[in-house]
């Protein structure tokens, strides 16, 4: 046997420190256990999160400038008057414009479009999602 080969074998360490150890390395092995474990036992679906997180969100503007997230799967976003910036999503690309007033209020699950020439639009969250599932 070499030097290397024996290296470790007469290394102990102090209680303390194998304590230390056990905790540094434990610790994310747990919290990967516990994560793991979670995310069996919640049944939400991608879609229910969606639906509820996008829920909370409202916001009322003119869209004032259109861009894409280069570093976010090329999302078309709408920048509204105010500044806000709304992520269109893929299905709706076509149907909002650079001139259009939308509209969402908290809890819906519609956003409403009216373009320039006063045609009206009703988005569906729910509608869009439906293709998720398929």
């Amino acid at each position: 046997m070499s030097k290397e080969d024996n290296y470790w074998e007469g290394i102990s360490l102090p209680k303390k420190d194998k304590r230390i150890l056990y905790f540094i390395f434990g610790i994310p092995v747990l919290c990967l256990i516990i994560f793991i474990i979670i995310g069996l036992l919640d049944k939400t679906s991608l879609a229910e999160s969606f639906l509820s997180s996008e829920s909370k969100i409202y916001f009322k503007g003119k869209v004032a400038s259109e861009y894409r997230q280069k570093d976010n799967h090329n999302v078309k976003v709408a920048v509204l008057n105010d500044g806000y910036e709304y992520q269109i999503m893929a299905e709706w690309e076509k149907l909002i414009d650079v001139g259009d007033s939308i509209s969402k209020k908290k809890d819906s699950l519609y956003i409403h479009v009216v373009k320039p020439d006063g045609k009206r639009l009703k988005l569906d969250y729910v509608e869009a999602v439906k293709k998720w599932r398929n």
